[in-house]
């Protein structure tokens, strides 16, 4: 019995013992559809841009400016 790739479906017995295609697998790229992916975005978009300010205020910090 060879393995199936994960681009093949695989059949599942039911109780009628006709075959049923299973679940091919999801990726990444495949949250983008459920809504997943796109908040995974904005989140790190976020985390990078309170980075980007941190380092921001503590480089103006050691340089003597104030932002307020």
């Amino acid at each position: 019995m060879s393995p199936t790739s994960p681009e093949q479906p695989t059949p599942l017995d039911t109780e009628e013992g006709a075959p049923v295609e299973g679940p091919l697998g999801l990726t990444f790229a495949d949250g983008f559809q459920f809504g997943c992916g796109f908040m995974a975005a904005v989140t790190l978009s976020l985390m990078i841009l309170v980075l980007a300010l941190v380092v921001l205020v503590l480089l103006l910090s050691v340089l003597g400016l104030r932002l307020l």
